[in-house]
């Protein structure tokens, strides 16, 4: 499955298209997109908000779940949810995350984004390295056993998401939310991630050159705790690494290590790594 790195954006407009674009590319199927928008020749939409379904989701066909890229008067929008939520019309809701905010996409403040795309979900984070800004994020996925790496498809199935909102104050804290169960298709939050928080404020690297990395796990519903984990992001000290940085990884036994990249950050605790390689990317 792929990822994606692109930048130059200086509109939120510009900033929705693309991602909407590589969503499309990564094989999404499109549910709505917003009127007026065109698709040229060589296969781009000029879509400025768009929602998908996640077909390359194992259990699109019976419990599947949608995501929604949004420009709007005051910056860039993600929601991930459920077609209860998500509909055809263009509705908004569920799980959302600011991703870019329209004061801080400018000629001055150019936007970037890096976008990963698996069988077991998404990872979409905005940064505008110019005024380092804390960056969007959303990461929407099924969860992980924490000591093989399969995705959990059976039982109730669910789908976490890690949301972040751009800022430009100190604090980029995650949130965790639950988009759905197999039998429950209104999402939940969760509240913010304090064993995130918690894990990653204090060791950052060690003597031989080790770091320390947090994923997000433990989440639960009002009926659950789950035990599995998410994968597609993790947290690091925001002094450990640089923006920019890749991180080799290896995890549940694999054969070959992954590579996280990290983002870039204003101030605060956290810095988050997305995948961008190796795990099913």
């Amino acid at each position: 499955m792929p990822h994606f790195t692109e930048a130059g954006f200086t509109t939120p407009a510009a900033l929705a298209t693309a991602i909407i674009n590589k969503l499309r590319a990564a094989g999404l199927t499109p549910r709505y997109v917003n009127a007026g928008a065109v698709t040229d020749p060589a296969g781009s939409m000029t879509a400025t908000k768009a929602t998908f379904e996640v077909t390359p989701d194992p259990l699109v066909a019976t419990q599947p779940w949608r995501v929604m890229v949004d420009a709007t008067g005051t910056g860039v929008m993600a929601y991930a949810g459920t077609a209860t939520q998500l509909t055809d019309a263009g509705a908004t809701g569920g799980v959302s995350a600011t991703l870019a905010l329209s004061n801080t996409i400018s000629a001055s403040a150019i936007s970037s984004f890096w976008l990963t795309v698996t069988s077991r979900g998404l990872a979409v984070m905005v940064y505008a390295p110019s005024n380092q800004q804390h960056p969007g994020v959303l990461v929407a996925q099924r969860p992980v056993h924490p000591g093989t790496g399969a995705a959990l498809t059976t039982g109730t199935a669910p789908v976490f998401a890690v949301t972040t909102a751009a800022s430009i104050a100190t604090n980029g804290a995650p949130i965790l939310s639950v988009v759905r169960e197999s039998d429950v298709l209104s999402p939940s939050t969760t509240g913010s991630a304090s064993a995130i928080t918690e894990g990653a404020v204090g060791a950052q690297t060690f003597s031989d050159g080790a770091y320390w990395l947090v994923r997000p796990a433990n989440i639960a519903t009002n009926r659950f705790v789950y035990l599995e984990e998410m994968d597609l992001i993790q947290y690091a000290h925001a002094n450990a690494f640089v923006a920019g940085a890749t991180l080799p990884v290896t995890l549940y036994g694999e054969g070959s290590a992954r590579t996280y990249q990290a983002g870039a950050v204003r101030a605060g605790t956290l810095r988050p790594l997305i995948l961008v390689a190796g795990g099913g990317v």
